[in-house]
């Protein structure tokens, strides 16, 4: 994870000011730029990730989609309301969860091949006879 400390320049939480009327979470003073840096950070890592994962292109597709609307949208709850997806300090946390998962991901492969084959029953329910 040592990738990340980079990105620990960002502001996610704001640990004080005004109130989002969720409890911890507090107003981000300046949302949108943060929200674009954390995912122009995202898809630059994932440039590590085989392009033909499914954890590649689920956040890819994602996180594109995000940006779009953030760089196209000045209006923070113009924001929130086309992403449907909470408030926008909610979006920030989430998209830095994903980076942090992004570069755990990294480390844990799964897109790699099994070092050994499933058992073929593996997915097959004991029945009580």
């Amino acid at each position: 994870m040592r990738g990340s400390l980079v990105f620990r320049n960002i502001k996610v939480r704001a640990t004080s000011g005004a109130k989002t009327g969720l409890t911890g979470i507090y107003a981000h003073p300046e949302p949108r730029p943060a929200l674009l840096s954390i995912y122009t950070q995202t898809l630059k890592s994932l440039e590590d990730i085989p392009k033909d994962s499914v954890y590649y292109n689920a956040v890819h597709n994602l996180t594109t989609h995000r940006k779009k609307v953030v760089e196209e949208t000045e209006s923070v709850s113009d924001i929130e309301q086309k992403l449907g997806d909470g408030l926008i300090e909610e979006l920030l946390i989430s998209a830095d969860k994903e980076l942090k998962l992004l570069e755990r991901m990294k480390e844990f492969k799964p897109w790699d091949p099994l070092v050994e084959e499933p058992p073929a029953d593996q997915w097959k329910y004991h029945t009580h006879d």
